[in-house]
């Protein structure tokens, strides 16, 4: 752990010298908080969502409307996390460039990673929308503040996701890690 300003802080658990606007499959995570199943429950080895968990797959839906450049691939709502790839399609250095040029990153300026079209905007920006909606709805509802990410280097490990994609409701009794 490193300190900033006399605290501690878990470090970035991202690769350092990788940039995640690349050009790339990436095989994403994010946990709801505590692992509560509030997205639904698996029925005969199949996800039934629950409102709110129709709310999160509606608004992963909704990714590459606001990101041009990015393409879902495969991905499950399992009832306290969801899984997916992310294609990023291209480097969008107009879209970067347009973004950094038109607006301040608040204290952070142009590093800001809300103005650049990465991983992590894609996610922070899916996690909020979602946050939003269902809190909207009265529902208490927080996701884990990080989330893991694995880049597909190859066909091989991109149809070794699909696979561990397409069992995870029949693998849900055995995955201990994920219970509540």
């Amino acid at each position: 752990m490193k300190k900033f300003r006399n605290k501690y802080r878990i470090s970035s658990t991202r690769s350092k010298g990788y940039d995640y606007g690349e050009p790339g499959a990436y095989f994403v995570t994010l946990c709801i908080k505590d692992r509560k199943c509030l997205f639904g429950r698996i029925l005969d080895n199949e996800v039934e969502l629950s409102l709110i968990g129709q709310l999160a797959n509606d608004h992963w839906r909704q990714v590459p409307k606001y990101f041009q450049f990015v393409q879902l691939d495969p991905w499950i709502l399992m009832p306290n996390h969801l899984h997916g790839v992310i294609t990023i399609n291209k480097y969008c250095s107009n879209f970067l460039n347009n973004a950094s040029a038109s607006k301040k990153g608040g204290i952070t300026q142009k590093y800001n990673p809300m103005l650049h079209g990465n991983l992590s905007h894609i996610i922070r920006w899916y996690k909020a929308r979602t946050t939003y909606a269902i809190r909207k709805r009265n529902f208490h509802f927080s996701w884990q503040p990080r989330f893991y990410e694995h880049v597909i280097r190859d066909e091989k490990e991109y149809l070794q996701v699909l696979e561990y994609i397409t069992y995870n409701p029949l693998n849900w009794k055995k995955d201990l890690y994920f219970q509540t």
